[in-house]
């Protein structure tokens, strides 16, 4: 399947964490212990030392979802936009999690909504894939860019197409309501049409053509979403796209 490529520079998330080092900090925020990781600090260690991957204790609390420990970090100057040895922020696994009270708290203290990864996946695009509905809300109202293209030249709408869980149709109707492109495509021509298509995704295909994507729209293979559906057998959405 022709978006399975994209999923390698979307997916990659939460390998650099499991390989941080255990210095008194990390481990405690780690283990979500307050208590641990005031006497840390107050013992001298920067609250911005990275373990092995470059995996920061603002990381683990976001991860984590422990919000008071995020808000004592960040009060002892943690760099809000560090990115670890991948490129992942702290706003990226709050994102990943669905930790919204722990993005909030990011954000507040000036998280780029916009942060890019190493192989430039976005915060946007990690929520929408993991069907995290109150994330993509939240990075939207606070400023994201809908369209921005992963390194695959994918958009958070593509992924949307083609995921499969209970949130998906929403975010999906959640990103086009803020301006997301029904007709964005990559590189080669495939579009979020073609791709809900390809997955079989008919709630989808129905609100793309509903909000104006083009069903003859053709990648530089000359392929169609008609085409796509086809090939992968979805007869209910072979209908709607003849």
């Amino acid at each position: 399947m022709k978006l399975l490529i994209g999923l390698l520079w979307a997916n990659v998330i939460g390998l650099t964490l499991i390989f941080a080092s255990d210095s008194a900090l990390i481990s405690a925020a780690k283990e979500g212990d307050i208590a641990k990781v005031k006497a840390a600090v107050t013992s001298g260690e920067d609250v911005n030392t990275a373990g092995d991957g470059g995996a920061r204790a603002l990381m683990w609390a976001a991860k984590n979802n422990k919000t008071d420990i995020v808000d004592f970090l960040l009060s002892k100057g943690a760099d809000v936009n560090a990115k670890d040895e991948a490129g992942y922020s702290a706003l990226i696994y709050a994102s990943n999690e669905g930790n919204v009270k722990s993005a909030v708290s990011l954000i507040e203290h000036k998280a780029d909504v916009n942060v890019r990864t190493k192989n430039e996946t976005t915060a946007l695009i990690i929520a929408t894939q993991k069907g995290q509905f109150n994330i993509v809300r939240l990075l939207v109202d606070k400023g994201a860019t809908v369209d921005m293209r992963d390194g695959g030249g994918y958009t958070a709408l593509t992924y949307a197409a083609q995921e499969d869980n209970s949130n998906e149709v929403k975010i999906a109707e959640y990103l086009i309501k803020h301006g997301a492109d029904v007709n964005a495509k990559d590189e080669e021509g495939y579009t979020v049409l073609m791709a809900a298509a390809e997955m079989g995704h008919e709630k989808i295909v129905e609100l793309l053509l509903s909000k104006g994507a083009d069903k003859n729209a053709k990648t530089t293979e000359d392929s169609t979403a008609l085409d796509y559906a086809t090939a992968e057998e979805h007869p209910q959405v072979i209908k709607l796209l003849k």
